[in-house]
């Protein structure tokens, strides 16, 4: 190999690696260091730009969570449906504590709420009120789960693992602490929209 050819791979193989390394964590709009961080008590209904930046820093959260955590695999996927539509007690709650029925709702959920922030987005000039509150419920609906609790993640992590999926314990409790930020500022931008309804 050439020098030219060798400098040109080296060149590559950097620029995929701080490719990666700037996706390969869930994105949080609450950092200090984050020059774009949100405030959870801020209503952000004042102004359209206002109202960009806080759909904007959903929508990246919920996009770098899906770029970085593995999707469900399709078998686990059909299980767990089977599970759910059985008629048996005893199958139903076992299905409720398995952790791969867990990461799927947790998933899915998340997946809503990049669906939900981008039509917010794409949509945004011409949402009535209305339509606008009816997305930020449906938003609190999908982030107000305690779909995998705190103290019990480094259990969930390590049991995944043993059947190789690989989500971290950091990734979790990422997730879990963005999650109960954005519900809070959801809950501060509600009520924004309901106090300029008087």
């Amino acid at each position: 190999m050439n020098i030219s050819k060798f400098a040109l791979v080296v060149s590559f193989s950097l620029v995929a690696t701080t490719s990666f390394s700037q996706n390969s964590e869930i994105y949080s709009p609450f950092f200090f260091s984050n020059p774009e961080k949100i405030e959870s008590s801020k209503g952000y209904c004042n102004n359209a730009a206002d109202e960009k930046k806080l759909w904007t820093e959903i929508n990246k959260f919920a996009k770098s969570f899906l770029l970085v955590v593995p999707t469900i695999p399709p078998e686990q996927k059909a299980y767990i449906q089977t599970e759910r539509n059985s008629s048996n007690i005893k199958r139903l709650e076992s299905i409720l504590s398995n952790s791969f029925y867990r990461m799927n709702d947790l998933y899915e959920e998340v997946s809503n709420v990049e669906q939900l922030s981008a039509t917010y987005l794409k949509h945004q000039a011409q949402l009535p009120l209305g339509k606008k509150m009816e997305i930020i419920g449906r938003t609190l609906s999908n982030i107000t789960n305690e779909n995998i609790e705190y103290d019990d993640m480094q259990r969930v992590s390590a049991d995944l693992r043993t059947k190789g999926y690989y989500i971290s314990v950091d990734d979790l409790r990422r997730h879990w602490a963005v999650k109960h930020g954005l519900k809070r500022a959801l809950i501060s931008h509600l009520i924004c929209y309901g106090e300029k309804l008087n």
